[in-house]
């Protein structure tokens, strides 16, 4: 059972958990800026960034799409990103404009970030 101290920061929007991956609530990209090639790390909510797609007959969702525009820390540049998602909210597509896809790993060697 959750400690009182965890259901008061679940509720201000705090994670009693610790390192960004483990948030079941959010996916995370890893990003190459296409111009100044600085490594950037992406947090995307599952719940309000993802626009549903209705597809056929019937009321249910058939998947889901993300537009977002990342802006680089260094130079400012906007990269774009377009993901589509099954209903269960799996990974379908990825397209990126200005820049390109990191594995974690790469990021990490990239930024010398310790692991998560």
């Amino acid at each position: 059972m959750a400690s009182l101290w965890e259901r008061v920061r679940a509720l201000l929007g705090g994670s009693a958990r610790t390192g960004a991956e483990q948030d079941d609530r959010a996916f995370y990209y890893y990003l190459l800026c296409g111009k100044c090639r600085t490594p950037l790390r992406v947090r995307v909510s599952k719940t309000t960034e993802l626009a549903e797609e209705y597809e056929g007959p019937g009321d249910g969702v058939s998947g889901y799409v993300l537009n977002k525009d990342v802006i680089c820390t260094k130079c400012f540049r906007r990269i774009h990103l377009t993901i589509t998602y099954t209903a269960a909210r799996r990974e379908k597509h990825r397209e990126i404009t200005g820049g390109t896809f990191l594995e974690p790993e790469e990021y990490l060697q990239l930024t010398g970030a310790p692991r998560p």
